[in-house]
């Protein structure tokens, strides 16, 4: 990918290997997500890729979508697990407890044709901004549901969803009664109804983000 700053658009031929992209993808995405004329903004790795993925899935969706549902794609739906315990100063321990899938959507034309840095803005906004009263909100209706099993996610599984996960932040495994790290991690839902989660990791090095798509 180019990371001129004349040539912020994406390029829809950017080299996908099996179940991880190619090392021409990573390390220029943080870059092109950032806005040219907006120097003070900064979007994470973590926003960036997020991003990048959402649109090179949503662009394949396209290219291969044979059945002329243009409806089915025309709205796609991102997902982000986000981590609240900072929001609400709780210890490490309380992790598990405390995560939740927030939800957004982008029309199709937006999605494929926009350059990175703006659907990358979304998504930074989306994930990073976290409203600690709605939080507080969400933990109330939670102590106060009597029958936990009740409790679903409210959104619907469409074809043009799309979730990411950045594990590689979250202690899950740390302390662990085997004391031995895992090689690839879990969602939280066993089995979800996705039909694209990514994940991302962190490497056998400890220093450096991996993907893995199921």
């Amino acid at each position: 990918m180019p990371t001129s700053q004349k040539t912020r658009q994406v390029s829809t031929n950017d080299p996908v290997t099996g179940r991880t992209p190619s090392s021409p993808l990573k390390p220029s995405t943080p870059s092109n997500a950032r806005p040219p004329v907006d120097s003070k903004h900064r979007a994470s790795a973590f926003t960036a890729l997020s991003a990048r993925h959402w649109q090179c899935v949503h662009l394949a969706r396209r290219k291969h979508n044979t059945s002329n549902q243009t409806s089915a794609i025309s709205i796609s739906t991102f997902g982000a697990n986000a981590n609240l315990i900072p929001h609400l100063g709780l210890p490490a321990r309380s992790f598990r407890n405390h995560i939740h899938t927030l939800v957004t959507e982008l029309d199709s034309v937006t999605l494929a044709h926009s350059p990175l840095c703006e659907f990358a803005n979304v998504v930074n906004g989306h994930i990073r901004h976290v409203s600690t009263h709605d939080t507080f909100n969400l933990g109330r209706c939670i102590v106060a549901q009597p029958d936990k099993s009740k409790m679903k996610l409210d959104f619907n599984a469409t074809p043009g969803l799309f979730i990411t996960s950045g594990w590689y932040h979250f202690t899950l495994y740390d302390g662990a009664a085997l004391g031995v790290p895992t090689t690839f991690v879990s969602p939280v839902s066993p089995g979800p109804p996705f039909d694209v989660m990514v994940f991302f990791v962190e490497s056998s090095r400890g220093v450096e983000m991996g993907v893995l798509v199921p």
